[in-house]
């Protein structure tokens, strides 16, 4: 989770929880790859606007501001966003995709 008490409780509560089954089953396909979609993506993302509470809540339940993804989608999206400044680190990130390379070609 995000070290940011905001994000943590916008994504935590049952509204995000009920958007995010509504969303999937709306759209269980991946916008991305065309997987089958297991996460929400925030296309606007959420910590971007950590400043502006309102702004970050409203933002949290947009319909045009989300996006069915796979997880390994997901966790690209996050990568390519963040460079620099990652949600995750890129360590992490890095041995995850050695993980899911080796599941999928070694298991």
């Amino acid at each position: 989770m995000s070290k940011n008490e905001k994000y943590d409780k916008l994504i935590k509560c049952q509204e995000w929880r009920k958007i995010r089954e509504l969303k999937i089953k709306m759209n269980p396909l991946c916008e991305v790859c065309g997987d089958m979609a297991t996460e929400v993506h925030h296309i606007k993302p959420l910590l971007d606007y950590r400043n502006n509470e309102l702004l970050m809540a409203e933002l949290a339940y947009d319909w045009n501001n989300l996006q069915s993804v796979c997880h390994k989608c997901h966790k690209e999206i996050h990568f390519e966003l963040n460079k620099n400044k990652t949600k995750f680190s890129n360590k992490e990130l890095n041995k995850e995709k050695t993980e899911d390379f080796f599941k999928k070609f070694f298991n």
